[in-house]
C-alpha cells in the first residue's frame, strides 16, 4: 500500500526529542525492575544454598542443584533505540503503530514473558 493511501492511524509524526525522552524514562524503569529482580534472585539462591549447606552439615545430604533462571534484562534494546534517536538529526520522526506501541507505550514483544519470569524475583526482593 502506498503512503498516500494510508489512513492517518497507521503512523504518526512525533517530536524526536519527545520520543527520546519517553524511551529514556522507560529504560530507567526497566533497569530498576531488572535490578530488583536480581536482588530477589540473589536472595533465593542464597536461601537454597544455605538450606542445602545445613542439610549437609546435619548429615542429611540432598542433591545440590539450582533451577532458578536468571532474570531477563532487555536494557540493550532500549540502548539501541536511544542511540538511533540520538543519531537522528530530524526534529520529527514517523512512527508506525508497532513502533509507537513499543517505544511510547513500552509494550515490547518480550514484555509479557519478561514480566512473568521476573515477577517471582520482584516479590522475593520486597522486604
Amino acid at each position: 500500500m502506498e503512503v498516500a493511501n494510508r489512513t492517518h492511524m497507521d503512523e504518526t509524526l512525533m517530536n524526536r526529542q519527545g520520543v527520546l525522552d519517553v524511551v529514556v524514562v522507560n529504560r530507567a524503569e526497566h533497569r530498576a525492575l531488572y535490578e530488583k529482580a536480581m536482588e530477589g534472585y540473589k536472595i533465593q539462591v542464597i536461601d537454597v544454598l544455605t538450606e542445602r549447606l545445613e542439610q549437609i552439615k546435619n548429615n542429611e545430604p540432598k542433591r545440590v542443584s539450582l533451577d532458578l533462571p536468571l532474570p531477563e534484562d532487555h536494557t540493550e534494546d532500549y540502548d539501541e533505540i536511544i542511540g538511533m534517536l540520538e543519531a537522528n538529526r530530524a526534529d520529527e520522526i514517523l512512527l508506525d503503530q508497532h513502533s509507537y506501541r513499543t517505544y511510547i507505550l513500552d509494550k515490547w514483544g518480550w514484555t509479557a514473558g519478561w514480566a512473568a519470569s521476573n515477577a517471582v524475583y520482584w516479590t522475593a526482593a520486597t522486604p
